[in-house]
């Protein structure tokens, strides 16, 4: 189970044939363009001015300083900043800067969970992964903030004890069902 980038390269893992089953939440590829406005807004911002500025001067990219999330070494930043542009993210890449051998889907199942009010993780952003993940049993389970009596819950805010009757309990049992 992970969270974001967390399941995003399950696949690059040498050892993910041990796996029985794979259960993301709100997972998805980071096109930019493929986001909800206006996270997609931000995305081009980082990507098309931020990093091409700041990372040459600094050596690094210098995020935290602008309040947008912990600093980055530039290799990784730069490589982000390319999947991102990509119409499938790394799946893009895969058999050219990414040699094949490098990723291997395992033939597990593979869920996502996702919510109506994330940014990031839409419909086509956790589609477009899933299908990166070819020769895996997918699924897609879209949440909606209300069902769990909140207003909002985007991105992270799932990862909260008032959610761990309702959203965890449903996971728990996901994966005792997997076993």
């Amino acid at each position: 189970m992970g969270h974001s980038l967390g399941t995003q390269l399950v696949g690059f893992i040498p050892n993910n044939h041990l796996l029985s089953a794979i259960i993301g939440i709100n997972s998805s590829t980071g096109t930019w363009w493929k986001m909800k406005s206006p996270r997609n807004l931000k995305a081009a911002l980082l990507w098309y001015i931020v990093n091409p500025l700041l990372t040459p001067i600094w050596g690094y990219a210098p995020l935290k300083l602008l309040g947008i999330m912990e600093d980055l070494p530039k290799n990784f930043i730069n490589q982000w900043s390319n999947w991102c542009r990509s119409k499938y993210y790394f799946g893009s890449h895969l058999g050219k800067s990414i040699p094949s051998e490098y990723f291997n889907p395992p033939a597990v199942p593979f869920t996502i969970h996702y919510f109506s009010d994330d940014h990031i993780a839409t419909y086509k952003t956790v589609g477009d992964l899933l299908h990166i993940y070819k020769g895996s049993p997918v699924n897609m389970i879209k949440h909606v903030a209300g069902d769990y009596g909140a207003k909002t819950i985007g991105h992270s805010r799932i990862f909260s004890r008032k959610y761990r009757d309702s959203f965890w309990k449903r996971i728990a049992e996901e994966i005792k069902n997997e076993k």
